[in-house]
């Protein structure tokens, strides 16, 4: 059997108090999120994701109390004005399958946050849509 290894990690963004965010940072139980800065920036940071079990980034996951948290909703509430982290992620099971997708996030000025999500998995669809074609999946 074999287990699924992913590389994931986030861009560069801008965000608004560095002693918030790391608070916030070991909030986030789940794996273990590791800050980047650029240019030894304090307010530059990205993310790298790891986990015991190679998994990438969980978007949902319980805190210690077992609350339902949303890593986006989080990482938003940290952003600075316009800015937008960007988690991306790839991995594999061996041969059998890969995946990867971006999701872009951004705290909302009316409040919240919005979301762009892509995954490689949209070729199927887009070859489907545009050449009226339906080839099989790349996985066995």
């Amino acid at each position: 059997m074999a287990n699924y290894i992913a590389t994931a990690r986030t861009n560069y963004f801008r965000i608004k108090e560095r002693a918030a965010f790391d608070a916030w940072v070991d909030t986030v139980c789940y794996q273990e999120l590791s800050i980047i800065e650029k240019d030894g920036d304090p307010l530059r940071v990205g993310l790298n994701a790891t986990s015991g079990d190679c998994s990438g980034f969980s978007i949902n996951y319980e805190d210690e109390d077992g609350e339902e948290q949303n890593l986006l909703e989080g990482l938003a509430q940290h952003l600075a004005e316009g800015e937008v982290a960007i988690l991306v992620e790839s991995g594999a099971e061996k041969c059998r399958y890969v995946t990867g997708y971006a999701i872009a996030v951004m705290a909302d000025p009316a409040g919240g946050y919005k979301t762009l999500e892509v995954s490689i998995n949209d070729i199927y669809g887009l070859v489907e849509a545009r050449w009226a074609a339906k080839p099989t999946e790349a996985t066995y």
